[in-house]
């Protein structure tokens, strides 16, 4: 699935109001340590949420956020407190769980599968495909 699909039809990415699925906050440390500084961000929104996917309300005011969606459906917030001048950072979507593709279940299931140095990968929990040229 396209992340602009995600994006464009609001599927997995939360109601107006609410947050995206798996939405949690995240320190400083994990997020300079994330794949945000790896990889380019796809799509942007901003929302001022009040609740969880899950229907949950948040505590005190609504919550300023910065969403950058990543192409796997994953993404980070970054919401900023002006008064306080502080930062909070979050993550979103599905934490990955790969596991590795030959060639073989590649062509009966009809994704490219190059050989070699081409490496796919299926995510057990949400099916997220993910396919790597290590060949340099």
């Amino acid at each position: 699935m396209s992340i602009q699909k995600l994006v464009n039809t609001g599927e997995r990415r939360g109601g107006f109001n609410e947050a995206p699925e798996g939405w949690e906050e995240i320190t400083e440390k994990e997020f300079v340590q994330s794949d945000f500084f790896i990889y380019t961000w796809e799509a942007f929104e901003f929302k001022q949420l009040n609740k969880l996917a899950d229907g949950t309300h948040l505590e005190g005011p609504m919550l300023p956020v910065k969403l950058f969606w990543m192409n796997d459906g994953t993404g980070y917030g970054i919401s900023s407190d002006y008064w306080k001048g502080k930062i909070r950072f979050f993550r979103f979507g599905c934490r990955h769980d790969y596991r590795g593709m030959g060639v073989e279940e590649c062509r009966e299931r009809g994704i490219s599968h190059f050989g070699r140095c081409y490496h796919v990968s299926e995510c057990r929990k949400c099916g997220y495909v993910h396919a790597v040229d290590s060949s340099g």
